[in-house]
């Protein structure tokens, strides 16, 4: 027997074993469309939109779903969005907490008695500023050595006759 004179009542089963919903009509026609493949037949679920993959197994008809790529992107892109509306919320109650925490240093800092307690911008206490700033004064008057006696010795080796 060819795929044709099988397609008849192939289609007569599929449609009949075909899911139900309680609301659908179990003899609705025009629900389901058959399409032949080179190994079976391709089901269109004219409702849903569900494709499936038909093909004798056993000396019976299976069929079996067929991935949807839309919908599984629409489905990942659903969960994302429900990801990043959580992630969004907990970036603003952390952000929310360190303002909350900004807020008791510069209390805790301001209860000294106006002493000069409070670090730079930089975050330099004062005695820092101090000591960095000797440092700097010690390097300075390394360099302007160093390079005198550079100079001093450009200007030897220059004077010197060859």
């Amino acid at each position: 027997m060819t795929a044709r004179i099988l397609a008849a009542p192939l289609a007569a089963v599929l449609l009949a074993a075909a899911p139900v919903q309680a609301a659908d009509n179990p003899l609705d026609k025009d629900r389901y469309s058959l399409s032949e493949t080179g190994d079976g037949f391709l089901r269109l679920d004219r409702q849903s939109g569900r494709v499936s993959l038909c093909k004798k197994v056993n000396d019976a008809w299976r069929c079996v779903p067929l991935p949807d790529a839309e919908r599984a992107l629409e489905e990942e892109i659903a969960a994302l969005a429900i990801e990043n509306e959580r992630l969004t919320a907990r970036n603003r109650e952390l952000e929310a907490k360190i303002l909350a925490i900004g807020r008791s240093a510069e209390e805790a800092m301001g209860g000294l008695n106006g002493k000069e307690a409070r670090p730079s911008p930089d975050g330099l206490s004062a005695e820092d500023e101090k000591q960095l700033d000797r440092a700097l004064d010690f390097t300075e008057k390394a360099m302007r050595r160093f390079f005198g006696l550079m100079q001093s010795l450009r200007e030897e080796l220059e004077e010197k006759p060859n």
